[in-house]
């Protein structure tokens, strides 16, 4: 949200999950939280406390994902082209912060960019072509499809 910090951008999905008894907000807990996440995600800023429009593109998308990432309650995560517009670093300490939260148990749902990053991310991939699923692999149970099996089946 334009206008706010980086604590209130970050805890405003999720701050009575972080309050007292669901009812209270707990500012030291919000801050603490969101500036755990804010070294998690590698997110270059001075202090939680900034606003949004001083960081750069790359991170300002840290902190969106940070926002999300940071609900307790969270079982599925639905992203759909996380990484567009990101330099490779950023998009590094994007993907290291969707594979800790996925080995805690978090289901993640990945629209990708490009069939590599798919690879690259992915425990299990399907392939759609005209709303329909046309191809599944199991890369955690030993499939290695190429990109270019990738690409064949969606054409």
């Amino acid at each position: 949200m334009r206008g706010r910090s980086l604590i209130e951008n970050m805890a405003i999905t999720f701050g009575l999950d972080y309050g007292r008894h669901n009812l209270f907000i707990d500012r030291r807990q919000e801050r603490r939280v969101t500036e755990s996440w804010l070294k998690r995600l590698k997110v270059k800023t001075p202090s939680a406390k900034v606003n949004i429009e001083a960081l750069s593109g790359g991170n300002q998308q840290k902190v969106v994902m940070g926002k999300w990432l940071m609900g307790r309650r969270l079982k599925v995560l639905l992203l759909d082209h996380p990484t567009r517009g990101l330099d490779p670093g950023a998009r590094d300490d994007l993907f290291d912060a969707i594979r800790n939260s996925a080995s805690d148990g978090l289901v993640v749902i990945f629209v990708g960019d490009t069939t590599a990053e798919i690879l690259e991310l992915s425990d299990k991939v399907l392939v759609m072509k005209d709303g329909r699923v046309v191809q599944k692999y199991d890369l955690s149970g030993g499939d290695t499809p190429t990109e270019g099996e990738i690409v064949a089946a969606m054409v």
